[in-house]
């Protein structure tokens, strides 16, 4: 299957044509297509599909979190997934899986395995082994392609060594595709006006601060509150996606128009873009915090509260950082921002060795997989977060709200994503982000797309958003056999 992570719950059938759950959830039935063909000429059929799953079973390094019990073969061109929990929410997580060739790896380990014949079903192959170096690669159109020809003959992925040389290619007319931010260069290509330059950076998430929980004075509402008023939004959406970024319309993090069914009137108006720094003195009184000689917010016994904002060197991240922190610093915390090395700073993330990070919110098709991501404490093993939950909300820190959102969660993977239930505690889960504050949503993080109307029309825009616009998986496929090239192609 294809997605599109700017609409809520579309899915393009690809190589599935149809699918069906079960009653209770734990299976899904999975009708692929006819006329599939690997590169080889080989048939794809449904035993491809089966070994791709049990593959990953066998190496749970690689898989992205699917409770897998079995998958199954049933018919040349039915496919069967047992699942220990309800599938209903992990179908984004089932369609981002690249389906291989059964016998792939075999009798090797995965992850060391040199595919020396890359073999795939999409529109495009890698003809030569010369066609693959560390200048570029080239894909050839195939001429078997379930859906008929490609628009063009060859796509070519060069590799640039600085975001610079890449706005380079696109102004010189060389390139015709991108991703770059605009502090990455996007500006200088955007400058020449050209009318067949076009750029596009729809909201996918939402950026946000993450105050670790479990520090003294960060389990505080009115803290946390004080915090997000200081904090003048407009600002960071300036260093942040290189000034393309938005300021949030909502604390609850959604990501609006996109997300807009899921929000509660009681939310769509509860943050100012400037800040409150007026405020914070009346939260800070009602957290019990009085201000030192030094003009700090110090608690009862005298303890300054310290915020140091950590976040990777050279990140757009990092400058954010130092501006946030300079806020809090003139609304009276002891604030600072520090960057370390990247594998530090997430190694710290995952330790919980923090006290603030911003981070990027998880995208998909539907605000779930963000939600789950900030707040799921079953993310934090042994009091380690691995792949989310970095702030440690749970029962040790906010034991009322995490027990809500964990039925809040759950309620959403039992159920189909479009039913009342699932609809329901979306909103719910959106309150708590925006009333508790977990995290502290920032801006909206955008996917970044360049793109030249000179060999090629058809690109996603706002007025088409079949896809983010950006030259990346999972969307490129889909994205590049939606193009029709011109005459100057």
């Amino acid at each position: 299957m294809q997605y599109n992570e700017l609409q809520i719950d579309q899915y393009y059938p690809w190589l599935a044509t149809s699918w069906s759950f079960s009653t209770s959830g734990l299976t899904i039935t999975f009708n692929l297509r006819a006329g599939v063909k690997w590169d080889d000429g080989s048939q794809f059929n449904a035993s491809d599909v089966a070994y791709t799953f049990n593959l990953l079973k066998t190496n749970p390094s690689f898989d992205p979190g699917i409770p897998l019990v079995s998958a199954q073969a049933v018919a040349p061109l039915t496919f069967v997934l047992t699942l220990s929990r309800p599938g209903y929410a992990y179908l984004y997580d089932i369609a981002r899986v690249p389906i291989v060739k059964a016998g792939y790896a075999a009798g090797g380990r995965l992850a060391s395995f040199t595919d020396a014949a890359p073999d795939g079903t999409g529109p495009y192959e890698l003809a030569a082994r010369g066609d693959c170096t560390p200048r570029q690669v080239v894909l050839a159109a195939r001429k078997d392609y379930w859906q008929g020809s490609p628009p063009f003959q060859k796509l070519v992925f060069p590799a640039y060594p600085t975001s610079a040389a890449v706005s380079a290619a696109l102004s010189d007319g060389t390139l015709d595709w991108a991703a770059i931010d605009l502090a990455g260069g996007a500006a200088g290509y955007l400058a020449k006006g050209e009318d067949h330059d076009h750029f596009w950076a729809p909201a996918v998430s939402s950026v946000v601060l993450e105050l670790n929980l479990a520090d003294p004075g960060f389990d505080n509402l009115s803290v946390r509150r004080a915090i997000s008023d200081a904090i003048d939004r407009t600002q960071i959406s300036q260093l942040v996606d290189g000034g393309a970024g938005q300021a949030v319309r909502t604390l609850s993090g959604l990501v609006l128009p996109i997300d807009q069914e899921f929000l509660e009137p009681s939310d769509s108006s509860d943050v100012t873009l400037q800040g409150e720094p007026g405020a914070v003195p009346v939260l800070m009184r009602q957290a019990g915090y009085h201000t030192d000689a030094q003009g700090y917010w110090c608690s009862a016994s005298g303890v300054p509260l310290g915020v140091d904002i950590q976040n990777a060197a050279g990140s757009p991240f990092a400058t954010a950082a130092g501006t946030i922190a300079e806020e809090l610093a003139a609304a009276g915390f002891d604030a600072s921002s520090s960057a370390p090395p990247t594998a530090r700073w997430h190694q710290d993330l995952v330790d919980g060795a923090f006290e603030a990070s911003i981070v990027n919110g998880s995208s998909g098709p539907s605000p779930f997989y963000m939600y789950e991501n900030w707040l799921d404490p079953a993310l934090v093993v042994g009091g380690r977060a691995l792949t989310g939950d970095y702030e440690r909300f749970g029962p040790a820190t906010m034991p009322a709200a995490a027990a809500q959102v964990t039925a809040d969660l759950g309620s959403f993977t039992t159920s189909l994503s479009d039913s009342p239930n699932a609809v329901h505690a979306i909103k719910a889960l959106a309150s708590v982000v925006a009333t508790q504050l977990p995290v502290i949503p920032l801006v909206y993080s955008a996917a970044w797309g360049e793109f030249s109307t000179l060999r090629a029309t058809g690109w996603p825009d706002g007025q088409d958003p079949y896809e983010p616009a950006t030259p990346r998986a999972p969307f490129a496929e889909y994205t590049v056999l939606q193009l029709s090239a011109t005459t100057a192609s």
